[in-house]
Formats: C-alpha cells, structure tokens, sequence
C-alpha cells in the first residue's frame, strides 16, 4: 500500500510504501509533484504530525536487511540524534571509529530521510548536505527548533 504527503509550504512531498500487515515502512521517497486529494491516496497521519510538533518522532519498523553492518550501526547512531540537536559527521565517526565520510555516505543513502534523521547531521564547517536538497534539510532543522 502506498501513502501520500504533501507539504505544500516546503514543496515536499512523500511517497511512503507500507506493508500494512507487518506495519513496516518498505521505502520513502520524495516525489517531485503534489498528489491530487481526488487520488486514492492520502495524507499520512504520522508526517502531518511530526510536521505539526505533535510528535517529535516516529515509530516505525523498517527494513534495513540489504545494508552492512556498518552502515545499519551508522542509521541506529542517527536515530539516537535527539530531536532539535545538531550534530557533525565528525560527532557520528567518532561513535562508531568510522570516517566521516563513511557517515556522509550512509546519510546520502540513507532510505528513510526525516523517520532516520540524517538532517540533524551537518559537516563541521557548517555545510548542510541532504539528499533531498539543503533548503528541506534547513527546513526541518528550523522545523525542530521550533517546536523544541
């Protein structure tokens, strides 16, 4: 099954796939188009939430089977980034004895931005990298901090 968000404000807008009997998100993606109401789709309610400041996280299952080792201890570190904090790649590859870059990568690959939240992670000269684009990952920083 798939569900729709459409942040008309930010121009973001979500395709969320869900395997409705094991309550497990199976992919994120943003689309680059809002989805019409009159669709079958709808908004989902945890993302106009968390958009809202009623949550302040998300409580999800999610697969991560194809990924490394490495890579799934990278996603848990980024998951523990408390709402409204940043923090630096840097910060991250010191946890886990991995290079920085390492962790730019998994942030770059990461399959479920903002549920994984990659956009609390910034370079140490204060670059905001994101793969759905700086001013959305500037967006839900600015998003957390106002709801902190």
């Amino acid at each position: 099954m798939f569900y729709y968000y459409n942040n008309f404000n930010t121009k973001l807008f979500l395709k969320i796939k869900f395997h409705q009997k094991e309550k497990t998100i199976i992919r994120l993606e943003r689309i680059h188009y809002p989805v019409k109401i009159y669709t079958k789709s709808y908004e989902f309610k945890p993302f106009i939430d968390f958009f809202s400041g009623r949550i302040k996280s998300f409580n999800f299952k999610f697969r991560l089977d194809k990924f490394s080792e490495a890579v799934k201890n990278v996603l848990g570190c980024l998951c523990c980034i408390p709402y409204g904090q940043i923090v630096t790649y840097s910060d991250i590859a010191k946890k886990v004895n991995l290079h920085p870059r390492f962790i730019g990568n998994v942030c770059r690959i990461n399959p479920f931005p903002i549920i994984i939240p990659c956009h609390r992670v910034i370079s140490k000269n204060g670059s905001n990298f994101y793969q759905w684009g700086s001013e959305r990952k500037i967006f839900l920083q600015n998003l957390e901090k106002k709801f902190i």
